[in-house]
């Protein structure tokens, strides 16, 4: 493995069962060249109890298998057994395990820690870098809707031993609320779920009403319709100085996709042939999309020059 950057893996957004959820990491582990892996529920708390059973499991398999884990939080935490449930994840955490925070609530609860900044962060200029830095951030996820020049800036204003990454691959988190419109979609409500969002283990695909897929719900959470793919862009964003790439779990053939991506960052193929690869890969008619790191609209993958 190269030293000049790293692959990460974040932590899964969807609802899978947990014998899918253990075995999914466990491949991980055994089978891939994943540098560090985020654990943990972002989406749901009611969610957590199902893998929790497991989580140890899984943590011990990819600490034997030499992958660093950290542990993820949730992306709006509106209760006191959601706060609760962040503040045992700390405790749980080892010397060299971080937190990465996904809602600015938590930073009170970590206070002399180093942590890392999840991309759900509103990390948008220099200003909210440098004082998460002196807070004590280790690493900045940068937001998903972030230009590449917005993020050439960013990228250099953060000290060098600050560690960037961007996410890489995967359906993008748009929005969350309070509410869940997964239940609503089965006509029920989110304190009478019955875990509908288990059915859909890439997300609830939602269309316009000309019936052109627009966009996916997962939970209590709103996200792309298209996969966002910087694989053809990973050699510009090191060039920049962002050098850790995160792929998002989703229920497809994620070992290929990652040893792809490795291939790409080790110049044994180009990103162009990636993509060829890749494609046939997606769920049918399914897309990439990498409008945001042009400028453009989000959904859109085009070839830039």
């Amino acid at each position: 493995m190269s030293n000049d950057y790293k692959l990460t893996l974040g932590a899964c957004l969807f609802n899978w069962k947990v014998n899918d959820w253990q075995d999914f990491y466990f491949k991980i582990a055994d089978e891939t060249p994943i540098d560090e892996v985020y654990l943990g529920e972002v989406v749901c708390y009611k969610r957590y109890p199902f893998f929790e059973v497991a989580f140890e499991n899984v943590v011990d398999r990819l600490t034997k298998a030499g992958k660093k884990v950290h542990f993820s939080t949730f992306s709006l935490i509106l209760s006191d057994l959601e706060m609760n449930t962040c503040k045992k994840l700390i405790e749980k955490a080892q010397d060299n395990t971080l937190i990465e925070v996904n809602d600015v609530g938590l930073l009170g609860l970590l206070k002399d820690k180093p942590y890392i900044i999840g991309p759900t962060v509103n990390v948008y200029n220099e200003g909210t870098i440098k004082t998460l830095e002196e807070q004590g951030a280790k690493r900045f996820c940068f937001p998903y809707e972030i230009d590449k020049e917005s993020l050439r800036v960013m990228a250099s204003t953060a000290k060098p031993t600050t560690e960037k990454e961007i996410f890489a691959f995967g359906r993008m988190p748009l929005a969350i609320a309070a509410r869940c419109y997964h239940a609503r979609i089965h006509h029920t409500s989110k304190d009478d779920c019955k875990y509908v969002c288990e059915k859909d283990y890439n997300g609830k695909v939602i269309s316009t009403l000309v019936d052109e897929n627009f966009l996916t719900v997962n939970g209590t959470q709103t996200m792309s319709y298209s996969y966002n793919n910087l694989i053809n862009e990973v050699h510009d964003l090191m060039a920049m100085g962002i050098n850790i790439f995160r792929i998002s779990p989703h229920y497809m053939d994620m070992n290929k996709i990652i040893a792809l991506f490795k291939d790409v960052l080790d110049k044994k193929i180009t990103g162009t042939e990636a993509l060829a690869t890749m494609q046939p890969l997606l769920p049918k008619g399914e897309k990439f999309s990498n409008g945001f790191y042009y400028g453009g609209e989000g959904r859109l993958y085009e070839k830039f020059e």
